[in-house]
């Protein structure tokens, strides 16, 4: 977001040094073009941020809400703390951007199963706290080694607290990797990753009427001064 104010900034302080070679017509079109092109590249790119745990030595696993539905399919249906116990790993996150989202979720030796849930979990081995209705979506992986669950999508809100919870399955030993991968239009905040806004940034329709109303501003601007000069 603020590469994207620098660049409104750089391209119409430019365009004031031109004001008096060019019609103001132009001149706003010009402005236009440039804001249009530099939201394009602003929103067209996704970012993309990974994460890599281990469950420690000592740990005390947690039981976890069963899935209802098929493995290695993106699944909203849970019930009651009736898995486990197992080991964990839980990795709290915040995007900056509302909008979609994908991920990964990959463990080395055993299969796994992965959650995105608002809020933190609260991790015990006779009865969690954190209520059900906070599961947003999970995925339990058993294809393919390593295994690895796909979230095709995923909706995200800025500024909101979010987890990603990773449970091993049975077998499961200390040292097991588990790499959490996360791409979307904003900022992650995950693991070492800081977001160098904590201000929720605009989403592209915001953006677009961000645009616009620039636009609209520069062209009443040269108008105006066409007016005074005739």
């Amino acid at each position: 977001m603020r590469a994207f104010a620098s660049k409104v900034v750089r391209s119409l302080g430019c365009l004031r040094l031109r004001s008096g070679s060019l019609p103001a017509w132009r001149i706003s079109g010009t402005a236009m073009t440039v804001l249009m092109l530099s939201f394009f590249s602003q929103s067209a790119a996704a970012v993309t941020v990974t994460v890599t745990n281990i469950w420690p030595a000592g740990q005390t696993p947690t039981l976890v809400t069963n899935i209802n539905g098929p493995a290695d399919a993106q699944q909203t249906s849970f019930t009651g703390y009736v898995a486990g116990p197992y080991n964990y790993v839980l990795v709290p996150f915040k995007v900056d951007v509302s909008g979609v989202y994908t991920a990964t979720s990959t463990t080395t030796n055993v299969l796994n199963t992965t959650w995105f849930l608002n809020g933190l979990f609260s991790p015990s081995n006779t009865a969690p706290s954190t209520p059900l209705s906070n599961f947003i979506v999970a995925v339990l992986a058993v294809n393919g080694t390593p295994k690895t669950g796909t979230f095709t999508g995923v909706s995200l809100t800025a500024g909101q607290q979010y987890s990603v919870l990773v449970a091993f399955n049975t077998g499961s030993t200390s040292g097991d990797l588990s790499t959490i991968t996360i791409t979307g239009p904003g900022c992650i905040a995950i693991g070492a990753n800081v977001c160098s806004s904590a201000v929720p940034g605009l989403s592209p329709f915001g953006l677009v009427l961000l645009v616009l109303t620039i636009g609209l501003l520069a062209l009443w601007q040269f108008r105006g001064r066409t007016f005074r000069r005739g």
